[in-house]
């Protein structure tokens, strides 16, 4: 069992301030947690902000994972030449579990940072309720496993 809460991260590394991922170097994925083997897992009442391809990465053998009551903030800026990294397959919430709850969070993004989903879950059972999403061109993206 963990839990974390009240923290404030700020995730935007002085030599990638634009966030940009170089396909192939997983140095440049940038996760603020990466979540694995873990049962009970808690983020509460913290501010998270993220500029790689998940803020929050949860995979392989978790069960009861609880997001509640955060801020998670995308600031990743907008490409500036044509060689930046442009739209890829970010997800600010990447969830893959054994149930849990998603809940009193707000996500949020520049409409320029060209986020594309707030929260992916391939999680069963999950509750997703109570959310605020502002900005990523998906808001809830739910696959079933």
């Amino acid at each position: 069992n963990v839990t974390v809460r009240h923290i404030e991260f700020i995730h935007d590394p002085k030599d990638n301030m634009a966030g940009k991922v170089i396909p192939k170097d997983p140095s440049s994925m940038m996760a603020i947690f990466r979540v694995q083997r873990a049962r009970n897992f808690t983020i509460d009442s913290s501010t998270l902000y993220g500029s790689g391809v998940h803020i929050i990465a949860v995979n392989g053998d978790v069960s009861d994972i609880y997001i509640t009551n955060n801020r998670i903030v995308y600031p990743r800026l907008a490409p500036t030449t044509a060689t930046d990294t442009l739209l890829f397959d970010n997800v600010a919430l990447s969830i893959y579990a054994n149930g849990g709850r998603v809940a009193g969070n707000t996500f949020s993004a520049p409409i320029a940072a060209r986020a594309r989903t707030a929260i992916e879950s391939h999680a069963q059972p999950i509750v997703i309720t109570d959310n605020r999403i502002e900005g990523f061109r998906t808001g809830i993206t739910l696959v079933s496993t």
